[in-house]
């Protein structure tokens, strides 16, 4: 149960900046905010915050909090595949041109190889 919770949080989490609501540098709440708005412990919550930071969404700084990180600077193949296989609409310009690039070659590549 606690997995389907966290998956819950980190698509919510995720769709949120995808869609451009959270913006780079914005702050998230602290985990016992997050914890109380989603009705969850704060052990779901650190879940959902260490997967977002591993595939790059986020970056936690120690005694400041946790950032929505420049990840169309820094997005790796996988997180590049992640967000396609996001059902969740995606602002595009929220990417510059270059990595629209690259993700239309990898959901094409994607598209081909499936």
């Amino acid at each position: 149960m606690d997995k389907k919770l966290s998956n819950k949080i980190i698509r919510d989490i995720k769709q949120k900046i995808l869609s451009g609501k959270l913006k780079t540098g914005d702050r998230l709440p602290a985990e016992r905010e997050l914890a109380e708005d989603y009705k969850v412990s704060r052990i779901t919550i650190r879940n959902a915050i260490s997967r977002l930071v591993y595939l790059g969404f986020l970056q936690t700084l120690p005694q400041s909090g946790t950032f929505i990180a420049d990840f169309k600077k820094e997005a790796s193949l996988e997180l590049l595949v992640d967000i396609i296989s996001t059902n969740e609409e995606v602002d595009k310009s929220i990417f510059p041109l270059p990595c629209q690039h690259e993700l239309g070659l990898v959901i094409f590549t994607s598209l081909f190889l499936s």
